[in-house]
């Protein structure tokens, strides 16, 4: 579910993990009584060895334990007392950046006043009146270069110490300031170390390097906390799994209730309150007997969920309702996911140490900037070291950064043998090929991505291969652009299980099929070692550079081949060591015991996989497969627009992508609007006479397309016989007919004879073109009879009459006419000539 936004939180400690963070309905509430907290301050006095000595003695002498020190029962009588901070900057006291002076002067050198000490060691003690209420250590350190905070000989805190393995040894951050490291921590083990009355507190310190230039500690703060009840939790083991495709998420549960479970999930911008609101959507849970005694099993699909949509949901059993939390769908475009291999909690011989790594693991996933927007987990397999051990399993799951993020797991050698697996993980499209006690094969799809997960238990290639057939059949008409295959078994390693027969026999039947499917990408685990392939066509690494786009190996353009990673351990629960023999189809093989997370990211153009280190977050290995389309162009000619109907240009046209392009080599694209030519629409020419309008009939006139030849025909109106009211020298008269309604005029162009150069025959087809031009005239008919007019609304109007039928109007007409044809025809010839 894209671009992961989730919480992020301060640093969980393993029994917070186990207990607190995923268990979420809690009808009895954890008390804090501050007032029987414990706190040392910083103005403790401390003992401390600052002279370059291993204070447990001979490292290679029989019986050495290098925590002796820290312990109640050794003697510290002969080392140095003081308060802190500690520290020295080039052998004196000077600020150290951020704020931090030593108060107290360690000893920085060696014998020869150059060479770094280094370690140094410190030991005080808080007494606790009643160590059964103390049920969480929390404080700070601030520190230069690495510090391991032990309670009575049993560590508590470690900050940039993962390297350190000894006493007198370099390592840590090689910071330039100082840094802090808070302390939280509720982990059982180190809840037992405390007891009634007199506890040890120590601090190792270590040097980064030896031309280090700088050495500080102080604990500002350390506090046994108390509370005076114990939580109560219902609801446990909460697993969010993707679903068939990104409209869809799958959750499974447990609970402690009997009965009906719902899923609730509305959209996170109508939740107000504590409340969900009440047209959330409900989904129904179906409910199993589960493998955890006591506790029942409850598994269910969110569907119909819209993409980039953060929802919130709530888990109800009954009167027990989990605290609300959210959820964001992906996108519809590119992705990302984190990958891991092998958490496998129990795998060291402590569940609550490998709980541990994979916090901070998934911490990282959740909160570090490297995996920003990563919209689901996808773990390689063994969750856990024993299939039906639910301890295991709440070590695996109960974390705060599970409560909203969806997996993706397949089914290890240590998770096949018990139903718990199938129990926790509520995996979408599950076939009955592939099966074990613990499920069987599935697959899911992810923004045109076809995820095949593969139980590698079930050895049987045939099935896997009609799983992964049907799977594609299924998925046809989705436009699917990369087929990814997940599975446990590494069969491309270089550690423990690379040379075992069963991984040669998975190597030989799968790889095949893996090309007759055009596989792109196979992840798997099991190793406990990093290793990422040559590309490998079929069982043949790819291994010459030219195919390659840098000397480094680390990407390559439309390759044919497939590309093999197996993921190193995400906890650090176990590793194992690199053979020594010959991998020629590793190109990058790695293993430092520090575990290792993955990130994926996937557009239709490019599958990339980078591993990191989660020491600090360095980069073991990146690689990418670059997919450039290749174009399957068709031409279209460019068709001309006519006066009706749109045109084209000439384009082209990718029958593979559906794009279009201005060029054959498809690097200038268009939109299919771009291709279009817009109709010419009619050009019409000068209307031509056909028939003359008389006084008693109307005439037609026509224009022609001068594109595509098309003939329009309209009427000419008859011409009306008026009376002139006015004629001006402007070559204008004015005609106004009376009637009883109303007085109408209209202006005409008047005829003016040139007797200098007009012929009265040119004047009269003159005055027949403007009549028959005219678009609009009064149409009336003189009746000599009555004495009327009858105009365009059917009403008659009376005129004024002489002694007989023939109206007044015509006998003025005439008059005026008479009067001053000669002066107009002078006029009118004289402003010819101004013109």
């Amino acid at each position: 579910m894209k671009k992961h936004r989730r919480k992020t939180t301060g640093r969980l400690s393993a029994l917070l993990s186990l207990l607190l963070v995923a268990t979420m309905a809690q009808p009895l509430f954890q008390t804090r009584a501050a007032e029987n907290d414990v706190t040392m301050d910083g103005n403790v006095t401390w003992s401390y060895l600052d002279d370059g000595s291993d204070p447990a003695g001979d490292s290679i002498a029989a019986g050495y334990d290098r925590t002796s020190w820290t312990k109640d029962d050794y003697d510290i009588s002969a080392w140095k007392t003081a308060t802190g901070p500690f520290g020295a900057k080039k052998g004196k006291i000077n600020d150290l950046g951020g704020g931090c002076t030593p108060k107290t002067l360690l000893t920085q050198y060696k014998a020869d006043g150059t060479t770094d000490i280094e370690a140094f060691f410190f030991r005080t003690d808080v007494t606790i009146p009643d160590a059964s209420k103390v049920t969480k250590i929390s404080g700070s350190v601030i520190y230069d270069d690495a510090a391991t905070v032990y309670v009575n000989g049993v560590k508590i805190a470690g900050f940039d110490d993962d390297s350190i393995t000894g006493n007198l040894q370099y390592g840590g951050s090689n910071a330039g300031d100082p840094k802090t490291g808070t302390i939280s921590t509720s982990d059982p083990a180190a809840l037992a170390a405390v007891k009634d009355g007199k506890n040890v507190i120590a601090v190792e310190l270590h040097q980064g390097r030896s031309s280090s230039s700088d050495i500080y500690f102080d604990m500002p703060t350390l506090t046994f906390e108390t509370t005076v009840s114990v939580p109560v939790y219902t609801q446990k083991n909460i697993s969010w799994t993707v679903g068939k495709d990104a409209s869809e998420i799958n959750v499974t549960w447990y609970a402690d209730v009997d009965g009906t479970g719902t899923l609730l999930v509305a959209k996170n911008s109508e939740v107000s309150g504590n409340e969900m609101p009440a047209d959330a959507k409900s989904f129904t849970a179906n409910e199993t007997a589960s493998n955890k005694s006591g506790y029942y099993n409850y598994q269910t699909t969110a569907t119909g969920l819209s993409a980039d949509t953060t929802y919130a949901y709530q888990l109800v059993n009954g009167e027990t309702k989990s605290e609300i939390r959210s959820f964001t769908t992906g996108g519809t475009g590119a992705f990302s996911f984190a990958a891991a291999g092998d958490p496998q909690i129990g795998a060291s011989g402590s569940s609550v140490n490998d709980t541990d790594g994979w916090e901070k693991t998934l911490k990282l996933i959740s909160g570090n900037s490297a995996f920003d927007g990563v919209d689901f987990l996808l773990s390689a397999g063994d969750q856990v070291n024993t299939a039906s051990n639910e301890d295991q399993y709440d070590g695996y799951l109960e974390h705060d950064t599970l409560l909203d993020l969806p997996t993706a797991t397949v089914v290890g050698n240590h998770d096949s043998g018990s139903a718990a697996y199938d129990q926790h993980f509520n995996n979408p499209n599950e076939s009955s090929y592939g099966t074990t006690a613990a499920g069987g094969d599935y697959y899911f799809v992810y923004n045109h991505v076809l995820f095949l997960a593969l139980n590698s238990n079930n050895t049987s290639t045939a099935e896997h291969k009609a799983f992964m057939e049907q799977a594609m059949q299924a998925t046809a008409g989705q436009d699917i652009t990369w087929k990814v295959v997940v599975f446990h078994h590494s069969i491309y390693s270089v550690a423990s299980h690379s040379l075992e027969s069963g991984i040669l026999t998975r190597r030989e039947e799968l790889v095949p099929v893996f090309k007759d499917l055009d596989i792109d990408v196979v992840l798997m685990g099991h190793d406990h070692v990093y290793c990422r392939t040559y590309m490998m066509d079929g069982l043949d690494p790819m291994t010459d550079a030219s195919i390659y786009n840098d000397a480094d190996y680390s990407s390559i353009t439309n390759p044919t081949g497939i590309l093999y990673v197996t993921l190193n351990s995400a906890s650090g629960s176990k590793f194992y060591t690199i053979k020594n023999a010959s991998f020629p189809y590793s190109r990058v093989m790695n293993q430092e015991n520090v575990p290792n997370i993955s990130r994926v990211d996937v557009s239709d153009s490019q599958f990339k996989v980078t591993t990191y280190r989660t020491s600090d977050m360095s980069v073991v290995d990146s690689f990418a497969i670059n997919k450039k389309h290749v174009h399957n162009m068709k031409a279209v000619s460019a068709g001309e627009a006519t006066c009706l109907d749109e045109g084209n240009i000439a384009y082209w046209y990718c029958d593979e992508c559906g794009k279009y392009f201005r060029d054959a080599d498809g690097e200038q694209e268009i939109t299919l609007l771009d291709t279009v030519v817009a109709a010419k629409g009619h050009q019409y020419g000068a209307w031509q006479v056909v028939t003359a309008a008389t006084t008693s009939a109307t005439g037609i006139k026509k224009h022609e397309c001068t594109v595509c030849g098309k003939v329009e025909t309209a009427a000419i109106p008859v011409i009306q016989e008026t009376t002139t009211e006015n004629v001006t020298t402007e070559e204008e008269t004015t005609e106004k007919v009376t009637t009883e309604d109303a007085t109408t005029e209209t202006t005409q162009k008047a005829t003016t004879e040139d007797t200098d150069s007009d012929s009265d025959e040119d004047t009269t087809e003159e005055h027949t073109g403007e009549m028959e031009d005219t678009e609009s005239t009064i149409s009336s008919e003189t009746t000599k009879d009555t004495g009327t007019t009858e105009d365009k609304t059917g009403k008659d109007s009376k005129l004024v009459k002489t002694g007989d039928t023939t109206p007044i109007v015509y006998v003025a007409v005439l008059a005026s006419c008479a009067c001053f044809v000669g002066a107009g025809c002078v006029f009118a010839k004289s402003r010819k000539n101004k013109q």
